[in-house]
């Protein structure tokens, strides 16, 4: 059984990075090529960063505060989004609501992920009553997380990488899958383009819809359907507020 120890975040990274906004009202300055992070690129059970709403120009980043930090380097927010934690899986800019955490030798840098992620609660606790300023990096340093040997760390690290890739792709599935759904019912109920071996297995004759005109704004329908307005098909139950 591995021996944990409990350490402070500032006894295994060798600094913190933070970042900046380029100017909004120079256009040069942005929709560049470089990616450029900030907090509401982050969701709550995502781990990977993999792309950015907004990117900016070499200049951008020449004339602010913001830094490039390279993929694979661990980022959180210490003002906005509290207990969101990433690793970046492109090289991108940040803002200055996120900071980059660089690990030294004493830690495996998905093990610090992960356990940066378990320190959720702690880390939204730090916002509790805070300034605008957000998390001190000073609070930030002292946040303690449990260490054990660093082989110890890769085999969690790997384990824990493991399961959240196979969550990733599950969803990637399920999402490739409602978006077939929603393409089929399109074409079927919408588009009324229904294959004919299905029609021929439903008894319609010939393999085809036979179209008649609906009179309405839709114009033709399937023979046999009807427009009805909603609330000839459907009730509404309303909810109430309480004092």
């Amino acid at each position: 059984m591995a021996t944990f120890q409990k350490v402070k975040l500032g006894g295994v990274i060798t600094k913190i990075i933070g970042g900046g906004t380029p100017s909004k009202s120079n256009s040069d300055y942005w929709n560049g090529s470089l990616p450029w992070a900030s907090v509401k690129d982050l969701s709550d059970n995502k781990y990977y960063l993999d792309s950015t709403q907004d990117s900016i120009t070499e200049d951008g980043l020449k004339n602010s505060a913001s830094n490039l930090i390279k993929k694979d380097t661990v980022i959180l927010p210490t003002r906005m989004g509290l207990g969101r934690v990433v690793k970046t899986r492109i090289d991108t800019t940040i803002n200055q609501d996120l900071k980059a955490i660089i690990p030294n030798e004493k830690i495996n840098n998905d093990f610090l992920l992960w356990s940066l992620v378990n320190s959720g609660q702690t880390l939204r606790s730090l916002g509790n009553g805070s300034t605008v300023s957000g998390i001190r990096l000073e609070e930030l340093k002292n946040i303690e997380i449990d260490l054990p040997d660093f082989p110890t760390q890769t085999r969690i690290a790997s384990v824990l990488s493991a399961y959240d890739d196979l969550i990733e792709n599950n969803e990637k599935r399920i999402k490739v899958l409602e978006e077939m759904a929603q393409l089929l019912y399109t074409e079927w109920f919408v588009k009324f383009t229904v294959p004919a071996e299905v029609l021929t297995k439903a008894g319609i004759s010939g393999g085809k819809v036979k179209m008649v005109e609906s009179k309405t704004e839709y114009g033709k329908i399937p023979e046999g359907w009807e427009v009805k307005k909603f609330g000839e098909v459907a009730s509404i139950v309303r909810g109430c507020s309480y004092s």
